[in-house]
Parts: C-alpha cells; sequence; structure tokens
C-alpha cells in the first residue's frame, strides 16, 4: 500500500492539541477551570465575590486566566515552533506500508521501519499514529487514504501483531 500525503501548519496544530487535552492532567486541569468558573459566577450571582478575601479573588481569576487562556497559547506557540523547526513535518511524504515494514520518502529523508519495532498503533478519528515508544510517533492522515487503503491498513495493522488502539465506532 502506498500513499502520499503533505500537513500543513493548522493540521499538525489541531492533532497536538486533540492529543494534549486527552491527557489526564490537562483533563484534570480543565475540569479544575470550570469548576472555578462555576464558584466565580456563583459568587458574583449570590454576592460573595466581595466578601472572599483579596488574594483568593486574585487566585480564582488568575487561575481562569491561566487553565482558559495562557495555558493553550503557550500550548499554540509551542506546537507552532516544533512545526517550524522540524522541516520534514511539512514536507511531501510517501509513505508506503507492506507486511514487514512501513517506508516514509520525503525530500529530506528515507526512513523505514519493521513492525516489530513498533511500539503500538493509534488509530483517531483523522489520522493513525505509528508509536515508536510511549512519546514519539509517525502519522498519516486519513484524509490522504481511500476508503479502501484505509481496510488494507487496518488489515495489516491487525496482522502484524503490533498493539493496535483503534477506536471503538467504526470510522
Amino acid at each position: 500500500m502506498e500513499a502520499t500525503h503533505q500537513i500543513n501548519s493548522k493540521d499538525y496544530v489541531k492533532l497536538m492539541f486533540s492529543l494534549a487535552y486527552r491527557k489526564p492532567v490537562f483533563i484534570f486541569l480543565f475540569l479544575s477551570g470550570f469548576f472555578l468558573v462555576f464558584k466565580l459566577i456563583d459568587s458574583i450571582a449570590t454576592g460573595k465575590f466581595m466578601y472572599l478575601e483579596l488574594s483568593t479573588r486574585y487566585f480564582i481569576v488568575m487561575m481562569i486566566i491561566y487553565i482558559f487562556i495562557i495555558s493553550p497559547l503557550m500550548l499554540l506557540i509551542r506546537f507552532r515552533n516544533a512545526f517550524k523547526t522540524n522541516k520534514g513535518i511539512g514536507e511531501k511524504i510517501t509513505t508506503t506500508i507492506t507486511s514487514e515494514s512501513i517506508k516514509h520518502s520525503a525530500e529530506s529523508y528515507i526512513s523505514e521501519i519493521e513492525w516489530n519495532v513498533i511500539h503500538k498503533i493509534r488509530e483517531l478519528k483523522s489520522w493513525f499514529l505509528f508509536y515508536h515508544n510511549n512519546i514519539s510517533f509517525g502519522f498519516l492522515p486519513k484524509k490522504d487514504l481511500s476508503e479502501e487503503q484505509i481496510l488494507e491498513l487496518r488489515t495489516l495493522i491487525r496482522n502484524s501483531g503490533v498493539l493496535y488502539d483503534m477506536p471503538t465506532k467504526p470510522v
């Protein structure tokens, strides 16, 4: 199976945000943020906000700003910089997948990885992620694959013996 793809900064940032906000620490952070927003609204509506200590009021407001503005902005800058500094990410890549290996060919590099070296594979709504370890991964966007190629890739993955984290619903 062979597929050619090229992702842009926007696609990369969307992928990285979707992966970041699945982590327990970010889920906890956002739930805490929603709790603080609820408490802020409640204390303002009941007139209790002005009776809170000044440091408590500042803390609530600053945490809300950090959780919903500063943290996502820092991630956005980090993801954009990662895309800009890694020239290979934005190149046109031809991926060849066989029963033995996955080969990525781009303008500046060629990479071939045997199935037994892959740690796990995750299938998301719009992506296939090929993890080399718990952190680093290669990817293949589904938008550049035909329905037949997606089915063929799923078969190759299942036959490879690699841990396959597939969606519970058919995508």
